[in-house]
């Protein structure tokens, strides 16, 4: 199926494009449906799995990481796939009941993090939906340069970006992710 970047969709014909069409991985954007690029990573640039960390850290019961899969809805016009996404538990358990099998998540979450790498571009546009949608906390990652940017909600509601050149990144939520960044694939307690 060919996916028009300039026609304006309702969200229920969104909804039939994201489960009907040869790519699952269309998001909507301001109303339009734009198909998103697989992530990939080449060898050299493996030194951050987004997913990996957060999986092996986390409570299996209590949250649930998504990699390339979640929808996330800021309104009736856009809904975004992230790279990684983590999500208590509880919070997932009313989107299993969807009877055509597309969730979109509303309720902001713990932690996204989107990668920007050569296939992917530019994040920006996502970074912000996300911040919009009150998402505590969002990464964004370039590959290339191998620095993440952490951008967190404070409690008072103001919000600090950080970039990150080395050491070890512990997001605020969920509890007991970090990631060291000269050694990803380090456990660390």
């Amino acid at each position: 199926m060919a996916i028009s970047a300039t026609a304006l969709v309702s969200e229920e014909t969104y909804r039939r494009i994201a489960i009907g069409g040869e790519s699952k991985r269309v998001e909507l954007v301001r109303g339009r449906p734009r198909e998103q690029p697989a992530a990939a990573f080449s060898p050299t640039q493996r030194w951050f799995e987004p997913g990996i960390m957060p999986e092996r850290q986390l409570d299996r019961d209590g949250f649930v990481v998504g990699v390339n899969g979640g929808r996330l809805r800021r309104s009736t016009t856009n809904v975004a796939i992230p790279d990684v996404f983590v999500t208590p538990t509880a919070v997932t358990r009313p989107l299993r009941t969807w009877s055509d099998g597309l969730a979109l998540d509303e309720e902001p979450l713990p932690l996204v993090v989107e990668v920007r790498s050569p296939s992917t571009g530019n994040v920006d546009e996502k970074f912000t939906e996300y911040r919009a949608r009150g998402d505590l906390e969002i990464y964004r990652l370039h590959l290339s340069e191998r620095t993440p940017t952490a951008w967190r909600r404070r409690p008072d509601g103001g919000e600090d970006g950080t970039p990150h050149r080395e050491g070890i990144i512990r997001p605020a939520s969920p509890p007991g992710v970090a990631t060291d960044l000269g050694d990803p694939f380090a456990v660390i307690g």
